[in-house]
């Protein structure tokens, strides 16, 4: 307990002498997202690919924190709960008049931990400019996806769908991205102020697990899935 204690003031000590500027907010933000595959390939006498199927919007929302030495350089880092939405195509190429496409629309959520950092204008009038660069990592919480397939076998369509389908065992549970962002922040009273933004969220860490399938011959098969997930976020929130 004297441990702990003697930390925490410890703690306090450092934090006055050297995070100079502290402020702590909320944000929230709309997305736009999509999944960038990284998959071909050819097993046997069949053609494997993914290919990117559109922008999925999504939402984001949680707690954000800076401080620094200057109000110029600051650190800025929260946990926020984002929805990395996006639509991916399945498709594979056979002998024998085989194929088969399947459209999968994901939702997938994320816990995720930024850390940037902020450089700040100094204030012109009521409003200061800032950019900001930095990490994220981030940890897959659920996985969800909308799934329309078609598959072709000697002349023969076959056609299902499913409706929020449980992927969760279809994503790595890790992820980590490289952010790129700028924006304003409008001075209302005293430390009070609001903020807008936009940012990048640029994935570099595959979410597919690898497929276990038995193709149409009956042989087992890995298929090597790769993608990693993007968005653009519209950043509103509010500092204290």
């Amino acid at each position: 307990m004297k441990k702990l204690v003697t930390a925490c003031v410890l703690f306090l000590i450092l934090q006055n002498s050297y995070a100079q500027y502290f402020h702590f907010g909320l944000m929230a933000a709309p997305t736009f997202g999509w999944y960038k595959p990284d998959y071909n390939e050819t097993l046997g006498t069949t053609n494997y690919s993914i290919q990117s199927n559109g922008l999925k919007v999504g939402f984001a929302y949680g707690l954000m924190a800076e401080f620094g030495f200057t109000e110029n350089y600051l650190i800025a880092t929260g946990i926020d709960v984002a929805y990395r939405n996006g639509s991916l195509k399945y498709v594979a190429q056979g002998d024998s008049g085989f194929s088969s496409m399947m459209n999968r629309s994901y939702t997938t959520e994320y816990v995720e931990v930024p850390f940037t950092i902020k450089l700040m204008t100094n204030e012109f009038g009521l409003l200061k400019y800032y950019a900001q660069f930095g990490v994220s990592l981030d940890l897959n919480i659920r996985a969800h996806a909308d799934i329309d397939s078609t598959e072709t076998y000697r002349g023969i369509n076959y056609r299902g769908s499913l409706s929020n389908y449980n992927v969760f065992g279809d994503i790595n549970p890790l992820c980590m991205s490289m952010i790129i962002g700028a924006g304003v922040e409008y001075s209302l009273q005293g430390h009070t102020a609001l903020t807008f933004g936009i940012s990048f969220h640029n994935g570099f860490i595959d979410i597919l697990k690898d497929k276990d399938i038995i193709d149409q011959h009956g042989n087992a098969q890995t298929l090597s899935y790769s993608a990693i997930t993007n968005y653009i976020a519209l950043n509103f929130g509010i500092f204290f």
